[in-house]
C-alpha cells in the first residue's frame, strides 16, 4: 500500500483510507483468533516505503504482532507456514495459488481496481469455497475451526479444480521466462 495520498479518478479508496481500514480488519481478525493460533501468526509487510505508517499502525494497534523481515522473500519463507492470510488481493496471493499453498483473503472489493466479469465469478466461487471472506470475524472463525485440518480443506477436489481453472486464466508460471521474453521481441 502506498503511504502517500492518492485520489484516483474512478473514486475507489485512497492509500491512507486503505491502510487504516486494513489495520482495523487485521486487528479484528486477530482478536477473533484462538490464543494458541495467535502465537503462530507472523506478518510479512510487502509495502516498502520510506515512511512505514502501515507497519507502525499495526504495531501500535497489535503490540504482540510479530513481523518477518522485509528482506526475506515471500516465496522463500511461505513453506514455513501452514496457511497464508492475505489482506489484499495482490501478487503474494496469486503466487500462493500457483504453488498450491493454502490461502485465504480478507477481501474488500473497494480497495482494488475494477475486476472483469470472469474474475467476479471466481470471487463468488472462492467465497463459497472459503478462500475469500468479506467479514474478518468469519475468516477467523473459519481458521479456528479448520486450522488443524487445513490440508483436508485445501485439497478438496472442488476447491482444487477451481484453483487450477483460476490459475490458467489469471496466474502465469513461466518455466523459462527468458524464452518468453526473447519470443516477445522476435
Amino acid at each position: 500500500f502506498s503511504s502517500g495520498l492518492h485520489y484516483p479518478v474512478d473514486a475507489f479508496e485512497n492509500g491512507n483510507i486503505i491502510n487504516k481500514n486494513s489495520v482495523i480488519k487485521i486487528d479484528n481478525f486477530i482478536k477473533n483468533i484462538k490464543d494458541n493460533l495467535k502465537r503462530k501468526i507472523h506478518f510479512k509487510n510487502l509495502n516498502i516505503n520510506k515512511i512505514d505508517n502501515f507497519e507502525k499502525s499495526l504495531k501500535y494497534k497489535i503490540p504482540s504482532i510479530k513481523f518477518i523481515s522485509k528482506k526475506s522473500k515471500f516465496l522463500n519463507i511461505i513453506n514455513n507456514y501452514n496457511i497464508s492470510i492475505h489482506h489484499f488481493l495482490g501478487t503474494p496471493f496469486f503466487e500462493c495459488l500457483v504453488i498450491n499453498k493454502p490461502s485465504i483473503v480478507l477481501f474488500d472489493e473497494k480497495i482494488h481496481f475494477p475486476f472483469d466479469h470472469n474474475f467476479k465469478k471466481f470471487i463468488k466461487e472462492f467465497e463459497k469455497l472459503g478462500i475469500f471472506f468479506r467479514d474478518e470475524k468469519k475468516a477467523a472463525k473459519f481458521l479456528n475451526r479448520n486450522y488443524d485440518k487445513i490440508d483436508v480443506w485445501w485439497n478438496n477436489k472442488k476447491l482444487q479444480k477451481a484453483i487450477k481453472k483460476f490459475c490458467r486464466l489469471y496466474c502465469y508460471n513461466a518455466n523459462d521466462p527468458m524464452n518468453i521474453i526473447e519470443n516477445t521481441f522476435k
